[in-house]
């Protein structure tokens, strides 16, 4: 018998997959990804790098929201 994938774990599967992609030239790494929330960790060397890579986090479509509460700037 095939079994059968829970899509809403694939789903956090894949973002976080489509997340790191994002992070891949940076320090930046992804925590956890919960109902749409994307928590990252590591560092940004500037507030401006942070904001940008939240920008392009929250442009993915399952993205409602992005934590940097664990996120090192400077």
């Amino acid at each position: 018998g095939e079994v059968e994938e829970d899509p809403l774990l694939s789903n956090v599967e894949s973002v976080q997959h489509d997340v790191a992609e994002l992070l891949d030239d940076t320090d930046l790494g992804v925590n956890q990804v919960r109902e749409g929330v994307v928590e990252l960790t590591g560092a940004a060397s500037t507030q401006e790098d942070l904001d940008e890579v939240v920008r392009e986090v929250m442009g993915l479509d399952e993205v409602l929201e992005v934590d940097t509460t664990d996120v090192d700037v400077g």
